[in-house]
């Protein structure tokens, strides 16, 4: 290659951290501008090495990402372009190289799956959900790549009113919270917490036998969720920090309803009051208080009902 191709590729390599960057920030914005770039940098070199290997999986690499992002921004038609030719490319490249792109295939048919849900056409999305399978044959080695899957299934098959919706969040949350998966990404911690809410939305009417599910489910999703609110004033700073106190706010109310149903109105009325006073005082001690009241929700469900003493 001469130096002006070198310079090329330096530059949409550039581009693509700057887009990957964004994106770890959820700066669509800014995002899109970097993702173009790099696309349309990377689209002049493949056209001249569409032969090599490494330069078409980095192809389709950044058209996915740009996919990911339009998602992002509600570009529906133009996330269904960009993730359709990606998945193209991978499809073209597992069945030249072998297995070392098959588990790419069935995430942005997963992708597509979503996108289609959301233009209204349910019959691609439940073409391209078949796409689950791949990862149910794969549970018996939990990862976050498999609960992102089902979680993103799930809320396609929410979005067209398919009853595989429900059983696809449960199994989401199972692995999100199994130990050897990795839930600490602001926005991986986001995806897990909204699909904890909605397992808990399916199992309503909240019963005392569901509740003992439910509790932990939800306990686990305010922790993590407080973790993301700064201890710094002002702790709603930003738009994302007060929706991450508002959906901590929110769980804490969930889980006193939930407490009722269980038949302990003692500790629902405590988590009814914290959330209370917590949306009155600025981010100190959030994280403190919400690990607190999991230790006593921990001692109310061995006992099945109120402890002795709650504060």
């Amino acid at each position: 290659m001469g130096r002006r191709e070198d310079e090329r590729i330096r530059y949409a390599d550039w581009a693509a951290e700057q887009a990957a960057s964004a994106m770890l920030d959820s700066a669509w914005d800014y995002a899109i501008i970097w993702s173009d770039r790099a696309v349309d940098g990377t689209r002049s070199i493949y056209r001249k090495n569409r032969t090599d290997e490494r330069v078409v999986d980095i192809f389709a690499g950044r058209l996915w990402d740009r996919a990911l992002i339009h998602q992002a921004q509600g570009n529906v038609s133009e996330g269904i372009r960009d993730a359709t030719e990606a998945l193209t490319l991978f499809e073209e490249l597992a069945a030249a190289h072998g297995t070392q792109y098959e588990l790419r295939i069935p995430s942005v048919r997963l992708l597509l799956c979503e996108l289609y849900a959301v233009a209204g056409d349910p019959e691609a999305a439940r073409r391209y959900g078949q796409a689950i399978e791949a990862y149910r044959e794969r549970l018996v080695e939990p990862s976050l790549l498999i609960a992102d899957a089902f979680a993103r299934y799930g809320t396609a098959m929410r979005a067209i009113g398919d009853p595989a919706a429900a059983p696809a969040f449960r199994q989401a949350v199972d692995v999100y919270r199994m130990p050897e998966v990795d839930v600490t990404d602001k926005g991986v911690v986001r995806r897990f917490v909204q699909t904890a809410v909605q397992v808990a939305t399916d199992a309503e009417p909240a019963t005392a036998t569901a509740a003992l599910e439910i509790l932990p489910v939800l306990q686990d999703a305010a922790e993590r969720t407080v973790r993301l609110v700064p201890e710094v004033y002002p702790f709603f700073a930003t738009p994302e920090n007060n929706a991450d106190m508002r959906t901590t706010l929110a769980i804490l109310d969930l889980e006193s309803a939930w407490l009722l149903a269980l038949g302990a109105p003692r500790t629902a009325a405590y988590y009814a009051d914290l959330a209370k006073a917590l949306a009155h005082n600025v981010a100190w001690g959030w994280s403190d208080a919400v690990a607190a009241a999991g230790r006593l929700l921990d001692e109310t469900l061995r006992r099945g009902g109120d402890p002795p003493e709650v504060p």
